[in-house]
């Protein structure tokens, strides 16, 4: 596929959508799969603005703080001490 096929999807899947789907927890292979496009074209797309990249950065860091606070939290209520 060339990169403006690729190019051309990912903006009609756009940004939010993108940061949408990382938010609900998706990876980016999942992403870059669900646009039909490499996981390598999604990457370079996003990088390719400071805006995008500032986006998915901030979506990313977001949800790794949920997880983190997850994982805090089952280990809290873990009947055990493993």
């Amino acid at each position: 596929m060339s990169d403006t096929i690729a190019r051309d999807k990912l903006e009609l899947f756009g940004i939010d959508s993108v940061c949408e789907q990382i938010a609900t927890g998706k990876s980016m292979t999942v992403i870059a799969r669900d646009c039909d496009v490499s996981i390598g074209a999604l990457l370079s797309w996003i990088e390719a603005e400071p805006e995008r990249s500032a986006r998915v950065r901030d979506v990313r860091i977001s949800m790794a703080r949920y997880w983190d606070e997850k994982a805090e939290s089952c280990l809290e209520l873990a009947p055990d001490d493993f």
